[in-house]
């Protein structure tokens, strides 16, 4: 499915990656980190982290505004584009490449179901399974959204240090998360 869609399998699995991220960054974000930019003084270290997180906080908002046009949430989207990426997607297999649960497919996929986004077709060889189809309906709202989403990210992303720059410094924490940075000195984040 992917050559129907006009860009890669790499570029599909970028797009969903990104969504992925963004949500993730964006997780239990608040107001708070706008008022906790405000006090950090002059710390560096904290202002970046803080602005990193009320920069996600926008980012992902806008990304809601734009996919609202469509009917879509940022949850549906990357179900589409899970499932143009394979012709025999099943829940399960959405759910595990999202990240998610497979409860949250299955409300997922009841709104896009509803939307005529996708439908569900029966698994071969199992009556109780069943795999997740694009209609033409879907298709056509990915091959729509996805070089407006792509542009709509590059526009965010000019005029800022190069890119590799920045994938550098957020990798980076990413590690530092990973290797315990947020509970060093003994106190809990709440």
């Amino acid at each position: 499915m992917p050559a129907k869609l006009g860009m890669s399998f790499s570029a599909q699995r970028g797009l969903v990656s990104c969504l992925i991220v963004w949500h993730l960054m964006n997780k239990g974000v608040v107001v708070k980190h706008d008022f906790l930019l405000a006090h950090v003084d002059h710390d560096e270290s904290a202002q970046v982290v803080m602005a990193v997180l009320s920069a996600a906080r926008r980012i992902d908002d806008a990304c809601a505004h734009l996919l609202a046009r469509h009917g879509l949430s940022e949850g549906r989207f990357a179900v589409l584009l899970a499932v143009s990426e394979r012709d025999d997607a099943s829940p399960g297999w959405i759910a595990e490449r999202l990240g998610v649960t497979r409860a949250t497919v299955t409300g997922l996929l009841e709104g896009l179901v509803k939307s005529d986004f996708v439908v569900r077709m029966a698994a071969p060889g199992d009556r109780r399974s069943h795999n997740i189809k694009l209609t033409e309906a879907g298709v056509a709202v990915v091959k729509e959204l996805v070089p407006v989403y792509k542009e709509w990210l590059r526009q965010i992303a000019d005029k800022v240090a190069t890119p590799q720059d920045i994938i550098s410094s957020l990798e980076q924490l990413r590690h530092n998360l990973r290797s315990g940075a947020p509970t060093k000195g003994g106190h809990e984040s709440s």
